[in-house]
């Protein structure tokens, strides 16, 4: 059986006993303060990396900026990797999500109580209020995981062109963008294995807003990507 079947199946006993907390968490909002929400989805997430035998070793922590908002740009190999970046995070992080994956009963609640912005693909009123938002949230330093591939391929070792309108919310609100090579992320759940997988995150440089002034969209995600893919040859076996 597949390992992200088997994590469900062993999963399910939580499952239903953190099923109405979050959905309480997810339609009544105002009562729980974020980290509350933050922490109750990161136990459901170590939870599923411990039943599934994935550990995920943080690299480059230094790089994070201590305060204040920043976009961490990852590559996406697969179904695991916003859990990975997660799992190296105390404090909350958001994330952009596609809205097709939302409207499953746990993952729509598990979204909400994480703030995270959902994303219609190639809608374009849909990727103008998503960058209103997270611009506006960054400035209020938040910080948000982004795929710029915005979906993942078998060849996980080559990134897929980046979409450069992902980092305009960056350049508006002039907040750091760290790049992120994930490591091994396919394995969680991609390979049929019943052996421990791990993972690496590795936080690279951030890319400052005296580094990206005056440079348009394309060339920030060129910058981006360049990277990322860099680190992943070094450190993808």
């Amino acid at each position: 059986m597949n390992r992200f079947y088997r994590v469900i199946l062993r999963n399910l006993p939580r499952i239903t006993a953190y099923f109405p907390r979050m959905k309480r968490m997810a339609l009544l909002p105002h009562r729980y303060t974020r980290q509350q929400r933050y922490n109750m989805a990161m136990k459901c997430v170590r939870h599923v990396a411990r039943s599934g035998r994935i550990e995920v070793e943080a690299f480059g922590l230094e790089h994070i900026p201590a305060e204040d908002g920043c976009l961490i740009c990852a590559n996406h190999q697969d179904k695991f990797d916003p859990l990975a970046i997660w799992m190296t995070h105390a404090q909350p992080v958001s994330v952009v999500i596609s809205d097709d994956a939302c409207h499953r009963p746990l993952i729509r609640d598990f979204v909400r109580i994480v703030d995270a912005i959902k994303l219609k693909k190639n809608n374009l009123k849909s990727m103008y209020r998503m960058t209103e938002e997270m611009t506006q949230r960054l400035r209020e330093g938040e910080r948000f995981i982004l795929f710029p591939e915005g979906r993942y391929e078998e060849e996980y070792h080559m990134l897929l062109p980046f979409m450069p309108g992902c980092f305009r919310s960056a350049i508006r609100a002039e907040k750091p963008i760290v790049p992120v090579a994930i490591v091994d992320s396919f394995r969680a759940f991609a390979e049929d294995t019943h052996q421990a997988v791990r993972v690496g995150v590795h936080y690279l440089e951030p890319i400052l807003p005296s580094e990206y002034s005056g440079l348009r969209t394309t060339d920030v995600s060129e910058l981006v990507r360049a990277r990322i893919q860099c680190a992943l040859d070094e450190f993808q076996t």
